[in-house]
């Protein structure tokens, strides 16, 4: 693992995600069978050969230095942000570890999007579509409170600069020597991992039944036109099927269609048959 140009915060922020803070049993998880439980691995810090970008060779307790560093500035940024219990305790955080809590092998917790669907074709592309999103890992349900909801992400200590950083260069799992002279520049900033968002609220998708009004604009080719109700994003779209809709309609009327397509700007519908 090669390194270069990385301030002690960074080198810390790397050495955490080896093992999540010496968190127990969490692992890391490879491969496309992660999801049923397979593919578990940890990494470990066998060694270390840390060279500053002054040149100067670093102790061999700087490991933990670093390690400490960044955990102090993380506990600082939630402060900061009001995070009750801090940053130990931040929704992002316990998302980030309950995602490192191993399934059992074989477990049926886990299931892949299918890519094949005999009705929706494509799972994934639906769910993108529709604005889905994964379940909190913990499985705490809710809102996340206003507490716990980041704005921003932790900044550096005033005067903490690249020159300070460290560089090089390790064989199996950790940094080590040969890194080049630092350039001048500020810290990139490490958020705390999100982990899985909380669900979205689905809304209809397609081949829905949705209650719509029949308004009085009409498609180029003159077509039926709708809107859904009740829609807080005002979507509307035409009927495609438009000459199937019965003589007696007329604009302002509510009637039942079916979503033919949907997306976060505009929807198309079809008469049901």
């Amino acid at each position: 693992m090669r390194l270069h140009n990385v301030l002690p915060e960074e080198l810390g922020a790397i050495l955490w995600a080896f093992d999540f803070g010496g968190q127990d049993g969490a692992v890391h998880t490879v491969g496309i069978a992660r999801s049923l439980g397979f593919g578990r691995v940890r990494f470990a810090l066998k060694s270390a050969d840390l060279m500053r970008n002054d040149g100067r060779d670093a102790g061999a307790s700087v490991s933990e230095e670093c390690l400490a560093r960044f955990v102090k500035t993380m506990e600082e940024w939630g402060k900061a942000e009001n995070l009750a219990g801090g940053w130990r305790e931040s929704v992002q955080l316990r998302e980030l570890l309950a995602c490192a809590k191993p399934l059992p092998e074989g477990s049926k917790d886990g299931k892949h999007l299918d890519l094949n669907h005999p009705f929706e074709r494509n799972q994934f592309t639906s769910a993108k579509k529709d604005g889905l999103a994964l379940s909190p890992a913990s499985g705490i349900r809710g809102k996340v409170p206003a507490s716990q909801t980041p704005t921003t992400s932790p900044q550096p200590a005033p005067g903490n600069s690249r020159p300070g950083g460290y560089g090089g260069r390790s064989d199996r799992g950790g940094p080590g020597r040969g890194g080049p002279q630092g350039k001048q520049g500020r810290w990139g900033n490490i958020p705390p991992s999100t982990g899985p968002a909380p669900r979205a609220t689905a809304g209809p998708k397609s081949k829905d039944k949705v209650n719509a009004v029949l308004i009085e604009e009409k498609t180029k080719k003159g077509g039926w036109m709708a809107a859904l109700l009740g829609d807080e994003k005002k979507r509307k779209g035409a009927i495609q099927n438009s000459s199937e809709v019965s003589a007696e309609c007329a604009p302002g009327q509510e009637v039942e269609l079916v979503v033919a397509l949907i997306n976060d700007k505009e929807v198309a519908f079809r008469w049901p048959k």
